[in-house]
């Protein structure tokens, strides 16, 4: 995944930007090259997501950029991808990963959707394994809308946030 890494890694990810909608389709059509069927919704930026109202400025940590500020007149995408193993199993685990974030940003998060999309390639015919939802979002509200607004089908044992999977989170260096 480190071609593909380097690819996402020089787009700058803010939600609503033209380079998030471009990650956006990469990460779909990598899913459909995995022979799976992925969903793509898109949500308004400027949406209340039971009592949620994404942010449209902030300040990311990583960079000490200035302040970002998003358009609020704006979409953003979340993905969404079902992989069944069995319809009688009772086991349901969501895999949640953020897609958003200003360019650099290998560690976070594309090292969270490089994991989930490697989970992705091995999780086929798997009948023991639990059925599994991955979800790449834009991070807390793209989960929060998703999770509020489309319906499911699976009721979820567990969900999983798999976030800067790459290196030290403590380490603001550590891009």
């Amino acid at each position: 995944y480190y071609e593909l890494i380097k690819e996402l890694e020089s787009l700058n990810r803010l939600p609503g930007s033209s380079d998030y909608e471009l990650a956006s389709h990469i990460i779909f059509d990598k899913l459909k090259q995995l022979k799976l069927d992925p969903q793509m919704y898109t949500f308004p930026l400027n949406h209340n997501y039971s009592g949620w109202l994404p942010h449209t400025n902030y300040k990311h940590w990583k960079d000490s950029q200035a302040q970002i500020e998003l358009n609020p007149e704006s979409d953003f995408f979340v993905i969404s991808c079902d992989i069944t193993q069995n319809t009688n199993n009772l086991e349901n685990v969501l895999l949640i990963t953020h897609l958003c974030h200003p360019s650099p940003g290998a560690n976070d998060n594309l090292s969270g959707v490089a994991t989930l999309l490697d989970i992705a390639s091995k999780s086929t015919n798997k009948p023991d394994w639990p059925n599994i939802t991955l979800l790449f979002t834009y991070e807390y509200w793209g989960t929060i809308a998703y999770l509020t607004q489309i319906p499911k089908k699976y009721n979820y044992s567990f969900a999983i946030s798999v976030d800067m999977v790459a290196g030290d989170q403590t380490d603001k260096n550590n891009i």
